[in-house]
């Protein structure tokens, strides 16, 4: 599958509950960061997606550190910030590639607080 396949999947995909899994990696002694996995299941596979959210990501405190996701921030829900996020810039990704005509934030911020938390 590639990369834009992916992203539709994604996109089509997102509003499903529990359909993005979250794994806490690790939280530092301040608890100013946090280290993440996030991944879907698509037929019997878990397919991590750390590496593409980081790529595609336009925010600075969100990185790739090894194979987790590096978030820097506290004081609200990180694993919700970072799937927002990702589904806004997967909003910009479609919509230049005109798959999709329009785009509403909402969409992005309902579909993100339905994670899994492992």
């Amino acid at each position: 599958m590639n990369q834009l396949e992916l992203l539709k999947y994604i996109w089509k995909n997102r509003q499903k509950w529990y359909f993005f899994k979250v794994k806490v990696m690790k939280v530092s002694p301040n608890n100013t960061s946090r280290e993440f996995c996030i991944y879907i299941v698509k037929g019997n596979r878990m397919i991590n997606l750390n590496s593409l959210i980081a790529r595609l990501s336009t925010e600075k405190h969100v990185s790739l550190k090894k194979d987790n996701l590096f978030v820097r921030g506290c004081g609200m829900d990180m694993a919700f910030f970072v799937l927002e996020h990702f589904l806004d810039d997967i909003a910009q990704n479609l919509k230049t590639s005109k798959a999709i005509r329009k785009i509403e934030h909402g969409y992005c911020c309902d579909s993100a607080q339905q994670y899994e938390l492992l």
